[in-house]
């Protein structure tokens, strides 16, 4: 993760619940290296991570897990605050509970202790099995990448792996999408042990830290098709205005024009009908410039919450489901296509569409 990143994160000045297991610290008891393995973008929403903290008298500094230090802060406790280089904050957004900390925005957990592991072996042991557990089943391949298995749908999703090492600790690292490896990381995961039948991982998930188990299946050759909307970031949320597609450049090919020619081809207005008020699609285009993870919601004119007519509703989801010929957003800073939320709003007055706007 860049150095930007870092510095944007510690200038967000969000809100952190207090919980009551968790109590204040003082700067010795955080000596020692942690896994920053989450950020808190906004209540119970976090992104993934992967730097390590580590304290040291008076300074914290950011590494990566090979040991580069990414960032060197000064670290000093006062009677009510927690100050780091020029940023203060209040004292009580660094807790400790047991050995998991939140450390401003970052949700870290001091590195556990493992015996040495065989990475040799366990990548063996990875490759000759399939791996199941409560998302489905996991395949990986010699090249780094892994398929997850939806047994039900008979369908997959495709991602990459790496492995990382920092000092005697070892991370399985799951990352990328359907386009690319290097990004979209998600949350690392520890490998506590392994044996022919079992690979357990420390890991961050649901808010909390937990040891999780993946069990051992013989590896078969799946019937499956790559799932037809897939998220490249599966850590996107419509409640952060960072996966919204304003400035992304999420446009519909041929623009609002092509939409209402499209939606006026295909609309049919109930006779007699006195359905008024703005009906709202909300969905994601995706990397590739799919759109899927369709919502509706509708307001009257004082954008109030209302009921709205089923068969209005019914006929304009179809048609924006229909709508899939989008340019997908990039991002600002690396000009890479992401998955970003939009917004199609129908105006209508008894029953006939008066205005489309994103």
């Amino acid at each position: 993760m860049k150095i930007y990143y870092i510095s944007f994160f510690l200038g967000l000045l969000l809100l952190i619940r207090c919980q009551g297991s968790y109590k204040e610290l003082n700067q010795e008891e955080l000596e020692g290296a942690w896994l920053i393995a989450g950020v808190e973008m906004d209540i119970d929403f976090y992104k993934p991570s992967a730097l390590i903290l580590r304290f040291k008298k008076d300074s914290v500094y950011y590494e990566s897990m090979k040991g580069d230090i990414l960032k060197k802060s000064r670290l000093l406790f006062q009677k009510d605050a927690v100050v780091i280089d020029s940023f203060k904050y209040d004292k009580r957004k660094v807790k400790l509970n047991e050995n998991q900390l939140d450390f401003i925005q970052f949700k870290a957990h001091r590195i556990v202790e493992t015996k040495p592991l065989d990475t040799i072996k366990l990548r063996e042991v990875l490759l000759n099995n399939d791996w199941k557990d409560n998302e489905g089943v996991f395949q990986f391949t010699t090249d780094n990448k892994f398929k997850l298995y939806n047994e039900v749908n008979e369908s997959y999703k495709q991602y990459c792996y790496e492995f990382k090492s920092y000092h005697q600790a070892y991370f399985l690292i799951k990352k990328g999408n359907q386009l690319a490896c290097n990004r979209d990381y998600q949350f690392a995961e520890q490998i506590l042990s392994f044996t022919g039948d079992t690979l357990k991982v420390f890991r961050f998930e649901n808010g909390k830290f937990t040891t999780h188990s993946y069990t051992a299946k013989p590896k078969e050759r799946h019937i499956a098709k790559r799932e037809t909307f897939q998220l490249c970031n599966k850590y996107i949320n419509k409640n952060n205005r960072y996966d919204r597609y304003y400035y992304k450049g999420t446009r519909f090919k041929g623009g609002l024009y092509h939409i209402r020619k499209i939606v006026k081809e295909h609309y049919i207005a109930p006779e007699q009908s006195t359905a008024t008020g703005i009906f709202q699609v909300r969905f994601v285009v995706n990397c590739e410039g799919k759109a899927g993870m369709f919502e509706t919601q509708a307001f009257d004119y004082d954008y109030n919450l209302i009921d709205f007519d089923a068969e209005i509703s019914k006929q304009l989801l179809t048609i924006v489901k229909g709508l899939q010929d989008w340019i997908p957003g990039k991002n600002q800073q690396t000009q890479l296509p992401i998955d970003t939320y939009i917004y199609i709003n129908f105006r209508i007055k008894d029953g006939k569409i008066i205005r489309i706007s994103p």
